[in-house]
């Protein structure tokens, strides 16, 4: 079972998860296309994310459900800067198996080939 310290004033929802792939830190705030992202349902971050100074902020995720319709379903999230990372908090309960969440690349931190 989860600690009640992972549940924050500010959110109704339990549990905060970040991602930690290499060059994949946070959600993406690019709209994103229809069937892109390896979902039907690619979803991204409505807004900016916060500055570290912020502290835990709600923001929207926006999720596009077919060629033209790119903000017609959202869900809350809350979101925190960690530094270098961020932390998200969000009702899973809200998607399903066409959905998913689109991280960025980082191409400073991915896998690199070097080139002799």
């Amino acid at each position: 079972a989860k600690s009640d310290h992972l549940k924050m004033d500010t959110s109704p929802y339990r549990g905060w998860f970040r991602f930690t792939g290499t060059g994949h830190n946070k959600i993406t705030e690019i709209q994103q296309e229809y069937q892109s992202c390896g979902v039907q349902y690619p979803a991204y971050l409505y807004g900016e994310h916060p500055s570290a100074e912020e502290g835990i902020v709600k923001r929207e995720i926006a999720i596009t459900t077919s060629a033209t319709a790119y903000t017609s379903k959202r869900a809350e999230i809350f979101v925190k800067n960690c530094g270098d990372f961020m932390v998200y908090n969000m009702n899973f309960n809200f998607w399903n198996a066409k959905w998913g969440l689109c991280v960025d690349t980082d191409v400073c931190q991915a896998d690199v080939v070097e080139i002799k």
